[in-house]
């Protein structure tokens, strides 16, 4: 897991493997502190991502709550085929902005 400042205001997590119980419950933490504060955007690259259950759309949301929380913006990029199907099942678009690559993220973000 990395966190690479795109530009001003804008960073950008990678993510890779998988986000199953035990990943999640290994990594949760360092995610949430790799989140930038005071109202920067974060887009989360999800390409290296191979599979994602319940406890990995749990710890988006709850990051996407507190980037929100702290006046940022956050987007997900370059899922996978199996983990764009996933986002669409559960509708966690509806939620948090989801973009095919990464220069969508950056637009949308503005």
């Amino acid at each position: 897991m990395q966190a690479t400042e795109l530009k001003a205001g804008v960073w950008r997590i990678d993510l890779s493997g998988f986000l199953d119980a035990a990943a999640v419950s290994r990594m949760e933490r360092r995610f949430t502190e790799l989140l930038p504060v005071g109202g920067h955007d974060v887009i989360v690259d999800l390409a290296g991502v191979e599979y994602c259950g319940s406890l990995g759309i749990r710890m988006l949301l709850g990051a996407a709550k507190l980037v929100n929380q702290r006046g940022g913006r956050m987007v997900l990029s370059s899922p996978q085929v199996q983990v764009q199907q996933l986002i669409d099942h559960v509708r966690l678009g509806h939620l948090i902005p989801v973009a095919p690559n990464l220069e969508k993220a950056q637009s949308l973000l503005g």
